[in-house]
């Protein structure tokens, strides 16, 4: 193998070694070894997203056709924001080990975390985003 291409193949190997180090730290010391199982973070967005998801159904009205204006926006926008609260507890459980007390099942979570992690922010932006309005429309109810 001539240097050049010994060059590029450790070049292409490091990255790979620097993510599994990483991924492996993660689960070893946040997750295997946390109090609830999983990285604070998530269990943290967990409790936020429970919180919504719980909250929103409370800005629902019952299924009424005559709802127009301000009304309909704000059962809207509470929908929206209770759907987007179920999308990311979902991906949070899909993450979350099955079993926190095994090494492989933090293993696989956090190497999920890692893969998901993109999909984690958005909801999370999207979430709060939503949140926003919906505190907006109440805050205008108000005045």
């Amino acid at each position: 193998m001539d240097p050049l291409t010994a060059l590029g193949l450790v070049a292409n190997i490091v990255p790979f070694i620097e993510i599994a180090a990483k991924v492996l730290k993660t689960a070893k010391k946040k997750i295997h070894d946390s109090e609830f199982g999983g990285l604070d973070d998530n269990v943290n967005l967990e409790k936020y997203a429970t919180q919504l998801e719980q909250y929103c159904p409370n800005l629902l009205a019952p299924d009424s056709p005559d709802l127009i204006g301000d009304d309909k926006e704000l059962c809207d926008l509470a929908t929206d924001c209770q759907k987007l609260a179920r999308d990311l507890l979902d991906v949070l459980k899909n993450i979350k080990p099955a079993n926190r007390c095994s090494k492989w099942q933090s293993l696989k979570s956090a190497a999920k975390n890692l893969w998901r992690a993109t999909d984690k922010e958005m909801l999370e932006k999207r979430l709060e985003l939503c949140r926003r309005q919906v505190e907006a429309q109440l805050n205008q109810r108000l005045r």
